[in-house]
């Protein structure tokens, strides 16, 4: 295990922010980090384990479907102004079980993806698909590049980032979402809070942080966006869930952000 004195992110100083499991935060970027943290080695391994079955893990796997692909989609979609993909070269960077990929595929998009636990189970769908993003083909760019509940399993979300901006085209734009430190639920379940008990969550990131992480990979045009995702079947949880999206309380951070001089506003 490694222990931090400071933040791994901008050497900021680190309070204690919640115990039993131990996390801490920056007093400056606000980057809530699992600390001490655990080692690469064993944590690839519960990966490894956790994908050998990945529909009975799906904590580990993803728990996205189809349908919520297509919300996303829609969402995305619509937030970068656009009616669909056709045309689009889209990166999937941790495409987990392959729904975005297809439901992206659906809207007209070409779509790769990254995925180092998945894999074989991508490729026997027929997807397009390499383990890392140096595995891809040299050359190749992207108009877009989404990354959907990815960064808070990384060791250094910042350094993904920045490899994911270098993948652009001029204008391109890069989509991030992951669970929200600042959020209702984990103001009140503090360390109860169910993503702290996700042993390969290492990193949380309030949308501040994430915009520091964007603008030092050079993406400095970002936005949070408030998505009208339907988890709930009740009417009245889906109005409150889109409520506390709205006032920044949700259980999910969204950004996007446009490299270059051209794209969306």
């Amino acid at each position: 295990m490694s222990f931090f004195t400071t933040c791994p992110f901008c050497a900021g100083p680190l309070i204690s922010w919640w115990s039993r499991p131990s996390f801490s935060k920056c007093r400056v970027c606000r980057l809530v980090l699992r600390n001490p943290s655990p080692e690469p080695e064993p944590l690839a391994e519960h990966y490894a384990e956790s994908w050998s079955d990945p529909d009975a893990h799906l904590n580990e796997t993803g728990g996205m479907d189809f349908g919520l692909a297509t919300q996303y989609t829609r969402d995305l979609l619509k937030s970068l102004g656009l009616s669909d993909a056709v045309g689009l070269r889209i990166l999937d960077f941790g495409a987990g079980r392959g729904f975005l990929m297809s439901a992206l595929a659906a809207a007209g998009a070409t779509v790769w993806g990254i995925e180092p636990y998945g894999f074989d189970g991508l490729r026997a769908q027929g997807q397009t698909v390499f383990r890392t993003l140096e595995a891809l083909p040299p050359g190749l760019a992207f108009d877009g590049i989404v990354s959907m509940d990815v960064l808070e399993h990384l060791y250094q979300p910042w350094h993904s980032i920045a490899a994911l901006a270098r993948l652009l085209v001029p204008g391109g734009w890069l989509c991030l979402s992951t669970p929200n430190p600042r959020g209702l639920n984990a103001r009140l379940m503090q360390s109860r809070w169910r993503e702290t008990h996700n042993q390969g969550h290492l990193m949380f990131m309030e949308e501040y942080c994430l915009m520091m992480m964007l603008k030092q990979a050079n993406l400095s045009r970002g936005k949070g966006v408030r998505w009208s995702i339907r988890h709930q079947n009740s009417l009245v949880r889906h109005g409150v869930q889109r409520l506390l999206e709205r006032v920044g309380l949700g259980g999910t951070v969204r950004v996007i952000a446009v490299g270059g001089d051209s794209g969306v506003p």
